[in-house]
């Protein structure tokens, strides 16, 4: 009995002294933390047949999971309530999910300064409620373009 106490009195001073190293190395920041997963970005529309009554938008997306390949392929996301793409996406029930390259980081830009970043920057630290996010991805290199569909989607492609 007198060594079982012992024994739990040093596991719990081990315990005590990891969470005081690890405490020591936590530092608040501001800034989110590089994470090296795959990103994407939504694109979402409201539904407007013509530009002005439409307000599309991109954002970043880094929880993304594919949850289902048939009957239709499904993927399980998250998105920040409040945001354009999440009313978008709450109105319409369907957006264009795309794998972003690590080009996408870097920016193609106009060779001006150091463009690393600002698309990331652009589509994930900005509303499109505040911002043309569209002419800003133009700006760096990244132009929109029209995806021509019918309501018909094929699960072969």
């Amino acid at each position: 009995f007198f060594l079982w106490d012992r024994w739990k009195m040093m596991l719990l001073l081990l315990l005590s002294t990891l969470l005081c190293l690890c405490a020591s190395a936590y530092q608040a920041t501001t800034i989110p933390p590089l994470i090296d997963v795959p990103t994407f970005s939504l694109s979402t529309s409201s539904g407007g047949d013509d530009a002005s009554s439409s307000s599309s938008t991109m954002n970043i997306l880094t929880y993304a999971s594919p949850v289902a390949i048939k009957p239709q392929r499904m993927w399980s996301i998250s998105l920040y309530k409040g945001t354009l793409s999440h009313e978008n996406f709450g109105k319409e029930k369907r957006g264009i999910l795309q794998l972003l390259r690590p080009a996408h980081a870097l920016c193609k830009g106009d060779g001006e300064g150091d463009a690393s970043g600002k698309l990331i920057r652009v589509l994930g630290g900005s509303s499109g409620r505040d911002v043309d996010k569209q002419a800003m991805c133009e700006e760096l290199g990244f132009a929109w373009k029209p995806l021509e569909c019918n309501e018909e989607t094929n699960d072969n492609a």
